[in-house]
């Protein structure tokens, strides 16, 4: 409380006038009435601070009020005054980073924060001030937790702490309260983890887990147990539900869908990678995985869901779908289906502690099940394309499709690009390496491909690249992903032939009106390449480990990624 209001409650708890108070601290009623209406405040232990408790004291008095403590005024100046020098501006540019790095909805925000309409917006736009900004701020770090992250771990990856600083979902809140206040370090992009996961994960080493893991999911007992409720019956029933299924003689597809909250499975790092492991298993047996993604869910869970299934992506025999539906639905609910076993779950939405999961073999249940779910892919949209090396020329189509369209593309590279050299410098090059007469071939194919693509796209659009370009003093790694062409390749060479190409590739900017050349001293990515067409699709191409393309056309995220790009850019030029 600000001390114009607790002297305003003072006065009417007392049933006083501003013109009594005046006349009993001996003070102008003008003053009196700057201080009530809080367009002024008392400096601590001044003259005019004493005279209005003085008058407060002589009519708690004459009233017999006992609500009165001049201690109390004391403690609320001194915490007003140590709000008025509080940075407003820093906490309103977090407030703006925050909303817009979870992309919140600040009339939905406002609403179940029963603030006025305009409230959050004035304080967003710097037009007002809130009154006790620590206040504000543990109510929008709160309304974060519940509505946009849904657990202490995304807290954690948000301001980029480590996992012994924030223990609990109170100490998340406490965290968020105070990065909103004081805080200078810059969120971190939940798009961007996302995409630095891809680029590090490694299938090979992933592979090796999976193997020594097989075993002991075969040995583990099965429970008897169908029915589980809560958290702890969660874990039990979805590792039966994985185990049931390696042990059945069915190679029917293993279908996924959920709306729980995605906590429940990933927020328990140890359950949720023997949960992974579990997947991988039943995708080593030869079953085809299918999952459908809610696209409903706030941002931070719809990625750090998606994150999660990596591994499962990369192992290949995938198929994924989005569906949308209305989060103001009271319920959520899960199916897990394979050709012997299901699961089913629910919960009334915000009480997973009282959730329910139901594990069941009888055959006209799966089959009931099974049609439910499949009722669900016909709803829905595929999410992305899976390109690997088996469907290569199914690869190579769309992107000759792709190159006929109209559309900005931009490009976020871990090097430069293969296509701004020059045919002499790749045979430089090749001169310089052992490589076989066939990978030549292949090699010279792509080059001429690529650059052909991008000629063509030049001549109707522009093609942005953002380039990972090493100071010329201190070349030290010289190399040219290959990911068209699959198998895992790179093109390394000489610092001498990288200096020719970074001029060859400046050259072919100013040659090109449509090329734009954005040059970065430092590689966003190593093993990754981020594509980018409109908002109408995004690629995700990784190099190696595996080598393997990604075409995501489902609206949102294509929009959060292009978004991602643009607050980046944004902030590089004011820097």
């Amino acid at each position: 409380m600000m001390f114009h209001e607790e002297l305003r409650k003072s006065l009417d708890e007392m049933n006083c006038t501003q013109k009594e108070l005046a006349e009993a601290g001996n003070l102008p009623a003008s003053t009196v009435n700057r201080y009530v209406s809080g367009k002024r405040v008392p400096e601590q232990r001044s003259e005019q601070l004493e005279k209005i408790l003085d008058g407060l004291q002589i009519l708690s008095n004459r009233k017999k009020y006992t609500g009165f403590s001049r201690e109390n005024f004391y403690k609320i100046l001194e915490k007003q005054l140590e709000i008025t020098s509080f940075d407003y501006e820093r906490f309103r540019k977090n407030l703006n980073m925050l909303i817009d790095t979870l992309e919140i909805k600040v009339s939905k925000m406002t609403k179940e924060l029963y603030y006025e309409p305009s409230y959050i917006q004035r304080i967003k736009s710097g037009q007002r001030r809130p009154a006790d900004p620590e206040d504000f701020a543990g109510k929008v770090a709160a309304y974060i937790l519940e509505h946009h992250i849904a657990d202490r771990t995304g807290i954690r990856q948000l301001l980029g702490v480590e996992k012994d600083k924030i223990r609990n979902d109170e100490e998340a809140v406490k965290a968020l309260e105070e990065w909103l206040c004081t805080g200078e370090d810059p969120l971190v992009d939940p798009t961007d983890i996302f995409l630095r996961k891809i680029d590090e994960f490694d299938l090979n080493e992933c592979l090796h887990k999976i193997d020594k893991s097989g075993e002991s999911y075969v040995t583990l007992p099965f429970t008897t147990r169908k029915i589980y409720y809560g958290k702890e019956g969660m874990m039990k029933a979805e590792m039966n539900f994985i185990r049931l299924t390696l042990a059945s003689e069915s190679m029917e597809p293993s279908i996924h869908y959920s709306d729980m909250p995605v906590e429940n499975i990933f927020g328990n790092p140890e359950f949720c990678n023997r949960w992974i492991e579990g997947i991988m298993l039943l995708q080593k047996k030869g079953l085809k995985l299918v999952v459908i993604h809610n696209m409903s869910r706030s941002l931070h869970e719809l990625l750090l869901g998606m994150e999660k299934w990596i591994p499962v992506y990369m192992a290949g025999q995938m198929e994924s779908y989005c569906l949308y539906q209305s989060r103001r639905n009271n319920f959520c609910n899960g199916i897990r289906v394979s050709g012997a076993v299901a699961l089913r779950e629910g919960a009334v939405r915000g009480f997973d502690e009282d959730s329910k999961y139901y594990v069941t073999e009888k055959k006209e249940e799966v089959a009931y099940y099974n049609k439910q779910i499949r009722n669900l892919i016909s709803r829905a949209n595929v999410l992305m394309k899976v390109y690997r090396e088996e469907n290569k020329q199914e690869f190579s189509r769309f992107l000759l499709e792709d190159q006929k369209e109209q559309g900005k593309r931009r490009n976020i590279l871990p090097s430069l690009p293969l296509y701004t050299m020059s045919e002499a410098t790749l045979d430089e090059i090749i001169s310089e390496n052992y490589f076989s007469s066939e990978f030549i071939r292949e090699l010279k194919y792509y080059y001429l491909n690529q650059k052909t693509r991008v000629e063509d796209i030049l001549k109707h659009s522009e093609m942005e690249n953002e380039v990972a370009v090493q100071e010329e003093t201190n070349i030290q790694f010289c190399f040219i992903p290959l990911a068209g062409i699959f198998g895992g390749q790179e093109l390394w060479y000489s610092a001498d032939l990288y200096k020719k190409h970074l001029e060859e590739t400046r050259n072919f900017a100013a040659s090109h009106t449509n090329y734009i050349l954005i040059e970065n001293s430092a590689p966003k990515f190593r093993n990754l390449q981020v594509s980018i067409m409109d908002e109408n699709w995004i690629m995700l191409s990784k190099t190696k480990n595996p080598t393997i393309h990604f075409v995501i056309q489902e609206p949102k995220l294509c929009k959060t990624v292009w978004k991602m790009i643009e607050k980046r850019k944004a902030k590089e030029s004011r820097e």
